[in-house]
C-alpha cells in the first residue's frame, strides 16, 4: 500500500459521527474573522474588519461587535486611530479584550480594551508595541500583558510567499510576550490559530493542513492531521477543540475577489487534543451557508461560525 494511502485511511478512521446543528444567519459589520467567548457573562466578541479592496467600507475602521442574547450589539464609539482587528483573546481574570490591529500596511500594534459587563461595552486602555509583531494574524492570552502571538507570511513580498508555500518552509515566528519583552517560542510554516489547553500550546498550520502540539518549551509533541486548511481555534468547557478550516485556497482567492464566489469551508470539534488518540467530530455545514468560515466559536449547546469577509455570522444549535 502507498504510505500517501496509508495516511488517508489513518485520518478517515480518526473522524467521528456528526453532530448535527440548525443554523441560522445573522447580519453584522463586513469581515468577523474572529470570535471569542467571555463565558462567564455569556456574550460573545466578534472581530470585524473590510477586508475587500474594492469595497467603499475599506478605508474605515472595523469594529468589536458583541453577541448577547441572540443579538448583535455594538461595544465601543468610534476610535481615534486606524482600527483594523484581525485575531482576538479575552483574559477573564481582569475581563481584559486583546485585539490585534493593523493599523498600517506594514504597522501593527496590540490594542487592549477593558470590558464593563453591567453595560456592555469596551473601553480602550492602552496600545502595545513590539518589533516582532511582524504580521500577526492570531493570539493567546496567558495573563495580563502576557500572550503568544503567530506571524503569517502575509504583507511579505511575491518570492517570501511563494518560497513559503512551495517548500513548507519554517520561516514564520510564535511570538512569546511578556511585559514589553519577547522571544521567538517557535518557527512554523504559516501559523494560524493558537490556543494553551493545560501544559501544551496547540497551534494551526494552514499550508500544512493541521494542527502542531507544542510543550512550552516550544517543542512538538506530535500533531493533528486534517483534510482541510484549519484557522483559528477555540475550546468549550469540556477542553475540545474546535476550527473552521479552508477546503481549497484558489475558491478563497477567488471569493475575496468575487463575493459571489462560494468558498467552502468545514467545521470540526477535536476531541481529546492533546493527547495523540484525539479524535475528530465533523460539524455538518452547507457550503452555501457561509463562505471562508475562518472560527467556530462554541458555549454550551451552540457554536458561532465566523468568516473573513462577508457581512454575517452563523449561529449554530445543537438539535436535541
Amino acid at each position: 500500500m502507498h504510505p500517501k494511502n496509508f495516511v488517508s485511511i489513518l485520518i478517515f478512521f480518526s473522524y467521528s459521527f456528526a453532530q448535527n446543528y440548525e443554523w441560522k444567519s445573522i447580519p453584522t459589520f463586513p469581515g468577523t474573522e474572529d470570535i471569542t467567548w467571555d463565558h462567564q457573562n455569556n456574550i460573545a466578541f466578534i472581530s470585524c474588519d473590510e477586508r475587500r479592496k474594492n469595497s467603499p467600507r475599506f478605508q474605515q475602521n472595523g469594529k468589536i461587535l458583541g453577541f448577547y442574547n441572540n443579538q448583535i450589539i455594538d461595544l465601543h464609539s468610534e476610535l481615534p486611530f486606524p482600527f483594523h482587528p484581525h485575531g482576538i483573546d479575552y483574559e477573564v481574570q481582569n475581563q481584559q479584550l486583546y485585539v490585534i490591529n493593523h493599523r498600517k500596511k506594514k504597522y501593527t500594534t496590540m490594542e487592549v480594551f477593558q470590558f464593563e459587563p453591567n453595560k456592555n461595552s469596551l473601553t480602550h486602555l492602552k496600545t502595545l508595541e513590539n518589533k516582532y509583531f511582524i504580521s500577526p494574524n492570531d493570539l493567546h492570552v496567558i495573563h495580563q500583558d502576557t500572550f503568544l502571538i503567530t506571524n503569517d507570511p502575509n504583507g511579505r513580498s511575491f518570492f517570501y510567499l511563494l518560497f513559503n508555500f512551495l517548500f513548507r518552509l519554517k520561516s514564520d515566528k510564535v511570538i512569546f510576550y511578556e511585559n514589553g519583552k519577547s522571544r521567538i517560542f517557535c518557527k512554523m510554516n504559516y501559523p494560524n490559530g493558537i490556543i494553551k489547553i493545560d501544559s501544551l500550546i496547540l497551534i494551526s498550520s494552514i499550508y500544512k493542513r493541521r494542527i502542531d502540539v507544542f510543550n512550552l518549551e516550544g517543542k512538538k509533541q506530535h500533531h493533528i492531521k486534517l483534510d482541510s486548511a484549519p484557522d483559528n481555534l477555540e475550546i468549550d468547557e469540556n477542553q475540545n477543540l474546535w476550527t473552521a478550516t479552508h477546503l481549497h485556497f484558489g475558491k478563497f482567492i477567488q471569493h475575496f475577489k468575487d463575493s459571489t464566489f462560494q468558498s467552502p469551508s468545514k467545521i470540526f470539534k477535536i476531541e481529546n487534543p492533546t493527547s495523540k488518540n484525539y479524535k475528530i467530530i465533523n460539524i455538518p455545514l452547507e457550503y452555501s451557508k457561509i463562505s471562508a468560515a475562518s472560527v467556530a466559536a462554541p458555549l454550551k449547546n451552540q457554536v458561532l461560525i465566523g468568516c473573513v469577509f462577508d457581512g454575517k455570522i452563523l449561529v449554530g444549535k445543537l438539535k436535541e
